[in-house]
């Protein structure tokens, strides 16, 4: 007896497949050929029929679950979608195998005389499992004698070669009896038919006379096979060209991160810095005033010693002087008079300067008040692509006339940054490309306006930087009326 002859065969990874095409994306439950058939959609993805059922309920019309595609219910809902074949085969397909690897009882699937009639080998050209009467009967038959039949025992050998394909059984018509056990080895390519057809179906209903088309079925497969296919390649091209740029989103989520991190690094660095140089400035400034003060308390000590000495001659003379006129006799006071009155009159004599309030004259600490603001909000995150966007209002221009043009940067949300002291520089070309003196106003609300004095009419540009920066839209268009 000859053996199955040896094909090509695609490897499927069995778990993979359980993962990805034998369970329910909804209710993550196997599919099976009764309780969870497999139904898909026309966006051909899959759900077993309970889930679908309740899914779409009475609607008529709904999204699929997965890509969202819109999808017509039929009028018997989820049963007029058809059942997923791949999935069934391939389900009966890994379950045969197990069988097959591991020795378990395969009813017959020729005779079926039997429900424990065990196979015992697999005819490749039935397609079917064999029981013993059977399998002897291809052995006896003339006309099975020629097909190729292996053992059960020679097929567990390597269950993991055999090909899906050969363990598909062949379909029959079930159009009545006088169709009994003809094949379906045709295919009515009429636009009206498209199905498979027996032989019978195409000497009585499906002749070439009333129009009809019928086909030997390997020949239709190959039709639509490269029809499919050449579709398919397509769908293919697709994936290549989303793929692709799914990876340059990727590139570009992760271009995302660094920039991200190069901008927070510099954030922290500006600050950083300024800070530091704030906390030496802060110091330097504590310094001086510390100095000053020292400075200006060794003076006040200085002279409030000046003072204290003064004081105390002023007081030991009044003192003195009071005693000498309580309790000295006529002839003591009148003895020391003379001394008396010439203490008297060196103290009274020594002037007491008018003196100015050194603490009054203390140094006072002086800033801009845009200092702290500009260091604040001056810092922003304006550009795109190294240009800042802002609003450019020019006003009517005329020769000999001062005009301006008002600018207004803008932050990224489009919004106005509301932020005075910002390092604008404009340059303004005449007609014949000679460069006109501008001044630039700071209005203190986040706006700013150009003035300038044309001396020639004509279309002048504006040219706008900030920061360095290009403003988005340079140059700006100026026509100067004479």
């Amino acid at each position: 007896m000859a053996g199955i002859s040896s094909t090509s065969t695609v490897q499927i990874d069995k778990e993979d497949f359980d993962e990805r095409f034998l369970t329910c994306k909804i209710c993550e439950k196997p599919y099976d050929d009764s309780d969870r058939v497999p139904k898909y959609l026309p966006c051909l993805h899959t759900y077993c029929k309970p889930c679908l059922a309740d899914y779409i309920k009475e609607q008529k019309d709904f999204d699929c679950p997965d890509c969202r595609q819109q999808t017509k219910t039929p009028k018997s809902k989820a049963d007029g979608f058809p059942n997923n074949f791949i999935v069934l085969n391939q389900k009966s397909f890994f379950e045969t195998q197990k069988k097959v690897k591991h020795g378990l009882s395969i009813p017959c699937q020729s005779c079926r005389r039997s429900e424990n009639s065990s196979a015992v080998s697999f005819c490749s050209e039935c397609r079917a499992f064999l029981c013993q009467f059977c399998h002897d009967a291809h052995h006896h038959t003339s006309g099975l004698a020629s097909h190729q039949v292996k053992t059960i025992k020679e097929l567990s050998k390597a269950p993991e070669s055999m090909e899906e394909s050969i363990f598909r059984q062949k379909d029959y018509c079930n159009k009545g009896r006088n169709h009994r056990n003809q094949e379906l080895t045709l295919f009515c390519d009429h636009d009206r038919c498209q199905l498979p057809i027996c032989l019978q179906c195409a000497f009585l209903d499906h002749t070439k006379g009333e129009g009809h088309e019928p086909v030997e079925i390997e020949k239709a497969v190959d039709k639509y096979r490269a029809r499919i296919e050449g579709k398919l390649e397509k769908v293919k091209t697709r994936h290549v060209k989303i793929n692709s740029i799914i990876e340059a989103l990727d590139k570009e989520l992760t271009e995302l991160d660094k920039c991200t991190n190069t901008q927070k690094k510099q954030v922290e660095t500006f600050y950083s810095t300024y800070i530091k140089d704030l906390e030496n400035r802060k110091k330097k400034l504590l310094k001086q005033v510390q100095a000053q003060k020292e400075k200006v308390q060794r003076a006040l000590l200085h002279e409030k010693e000046e003072y204290q000495t003064h004081l105390a001659v002023t007081n030991s003379t009044w003192t003195f002087t009071d005693n000498a006129l309580q309790h000295s006799s006529e002839i003591e006071l009148l003895a020391a008079k003379d001394d008396i009155s010439q203490q008297l009159d060196k103290v009274s004599a020594q002037g007491i300067k008018e003196r100015l309030s050194l603490v009054k004259e203390f140094p006072k600490f002086f800033h801009h008040k845009s200092v702290p603001s500009n260091i604040v909000n001056g810092t922003v995150f304006a550009g795109y692509a190294d240009k800042i966007t802002s609003k450019v209002v020019t006003s009517a221009a005329k020769k000999g006339t001062t005009s301006k043009t008002g600018i207004t940067p803008l932050g990224m949300d489009g919004k106005p940054l509301g932020v005075s002291g910002l390092p604008i520089a404009v340059k303004i070309l005449d007609p014949d490309n000679q460069q006109l003196e501008a001044w630039i106003q700071d209005k203190g609300d986040g706006t700013y306006d150009v003035r300038y004095t044309p001396t020639k009419a004509g279309k002048h540009s504006l040219t706008i930087n900030i920061y360095d920066k290009n403003m988005d839209g340079n140059p700006y268009a100026i026509d100067v009326q004479g």
